[in-house]
């Protein structure tokens, strides 16, 4: 009579743990939504988004002149995967602050991937924002 709570609780157990991998699976498929162009937060997503894709043509397109980046960009780690999730946006007086949590893929596996937290600066100009100063994932173009 003993066998059968063990063996209920043994099912329940596998039920837990399928739908936890199942969750994960989801949460770490889901595509973004994409942010307004035209904001700090939506140039921000579209610059990281073109670097990690290698377009570097785009990519300078959303950088700062100043800086003196040019497509090519000089080598530069690009991570197989990322995903980046908004944390915080302050705008005042023509600049902008967004911070960003990055969570890089490296391979497979369930501890393949890490996080940090990024702030990149941009500045106003006319109807566009720009990325300032060298920041993640660009840290020179010197």
């Amino acid at each position: 009579m003993k066998e059968r709570p063990n063996l209920v609780l043994a099912v329940v157990a596998a039920v837990v743990v399928l739908l936890a991998a199942v969750a994960a699976f989801l949460a770490a498929n889901r595509q973004p939504p994409d942010l307004d162009p035209s904001t700090p937060e939506g140039t921000v997503q579209l610059f990281v988004r073109a670097v990690l894709e290698g377009d570097d043509e785009e990519a300078v397109g959303y950088l700062d002149p100043s800086l003196g980046c040019r497509a090519p960009l000089p080598d530069l780690y690009r991570p197989q995967g990322a995903t980046i999730t908004l944390v915080d946006s302050v705008t005042r007086d023509g600049t902008a602050e967004v911070t960003i949590d990055v969570t890089e893929q490296a391979g497979g596996g369930l501890f393949g991937s890490w996080s940090h937290r990024e702030t990149l600066r941009l500045r106003a100009e006319a109807d566009r924002w720009l990325v300032q100063r060298d920041s993640w994932p660009i840290y020179s173009c010197r």
